[in-house]
């Protein structure tokens, strides 16, 4: 039969002897009892029944197998968390680049726009314009983005138990939120630069 200390460990090999054929290397016992129904509410049933058999025993640390096994993951899950606070850290310093790039760009463009508007581009045209190349930019790094993670993630598996390393509804999440977030940060220097007045913009050096 095997064992495992963690849901982290790998199985182990393990022997069971009876008590009364073994000495006990340790002063506890544990004892599992099955119940349909909430483990707290037979914890006094179960203290009495340990206690008819020897009134000797100690009865401690009482805790259903939800928490046992929800203690033993808290460090993966420390890690776990860890890594979603940097991630989101790293997508939000990511849309603000991104923001500051294309508002840079838009700005330094200023002339060329006031141009096109003059010469007969709607609002809507400078806007899909804009837009358009802020989402070159965030699809190219989109790209270069999930070639890594194809690279990194089976080095990141190990810190959660059951999961796959190249998963698809993961990858495609994360293109998505990707890709929306490129095109949050590309909107607002699109609209501005759609609201560019021909007059002004041309009087731009």
């Amino acid at each position: 039969m095997c064992v495992t200390s963690g849901l982290g460990a790998p199985p182990r090999p393990e022997m069971f002897l009876s008590a009364l054929q073994a000495p006990l290397l340790w002063p506890w016992t544990t004892v599992v009892v099955k119940t349909p129904g909430d483990p707290a509410s037979i914890a006094d049933a179960v203290k009495t029944a340990i206690r008819s058999v020897d009134s000797t025993i100690a009865v401690h640390r009482i805790a259903a197998l939800d928490d046992v096994v929800s203690q033993s993951i808290v460090e993966p899950r420390i890690y776990t968390v860890l890594l979603g606070v940097f991630a989101a850290l790293a997508l939000l310093l990511a849309t603000i680049g991104l923001y500051g790039l294309i508002a840079y760009t838009v700005s330094q463009r200023t002339h060329e726009l006031g141009v096109r508007v003059a010469l007969g581009a709607t609002r809507l045209e400078i806007v899909r314009l804009v837009l358009r190349e802020g989402m070159w930019l965030i699809a190219g790094g989109t790209v270069l983005g999930l070639a890594g993670a194809f690279a990194t993630t089976r080095l990141l598996a190990g810190l959660v138990k059951g999961s796959q390393p190249n998963d698809p509804a993961t990858f495609f999440i994360v293109t998505v939120v990707l890709l929306a977030a490129g095109l949050v940060a590309s909107y607002l220097p699109a609209h501005r630069a759609g609201h560019v007045d021909p007059i002004t913009a041309l009087r731009v050096e």
